[in-house]
Parts: C-alpha cells; structure tokens; sequence
C-alpha cells in the first residue's frame, strides 16, 4: 500500500510519504529491540540490540529534523 502511494505521488506530497513511512518503519523497529532487550537473556541477542539500537534512534531523529525542514 505505502509503494502505490508512493509511486502516484509527486513533489513534497513524495516527500512526506516517505518519510512518514520511514518514520513508522523507525519505530517499529525500535519497538521490537526494546521488546528483545526485555525478553531475553540471550548475550548475543543483547548485544545486537544495544549495538543497533542507538543506530535507530539516530535515524529516527534525523527523520524527524527533516520532516520539520520540509514543512
């Protein structure tokens, strides 16, 4: 659904899309690594999370200052 959406729109209406989608992607995948990081005890899984984690969040963040700018 979010490609059809894509693929039809144009200018800063693409823009947006984008980075609503991104942003939507972002915070699922920070929701699952908090939820990991809860649930397991599992050293290796731990340290992807807190390896990837901090990645995301930076992610997330820059998004965001984007989506602001374009505004």
């Amino acid at each position: 659904r979010d490609l059809y959406n894509l693929v039809d729109a144009k200018g800063n209406q693409f823009d947006d899309l984008y980075l609503n989608a991104m942003k939507e992607a972002l915070n699922n995948q920070i929701d699952l690594f908090e939820t990991i990081s809860r649930e397991t005890n599992d050293k290796q899984i731990l340290e992807l999370v807190l390896r990837y984690l901090p990645e995301q969040y930076k992610l997330l963040r820059e998004t965001e200052r984007i989506r602001k700018q374009n505004v």
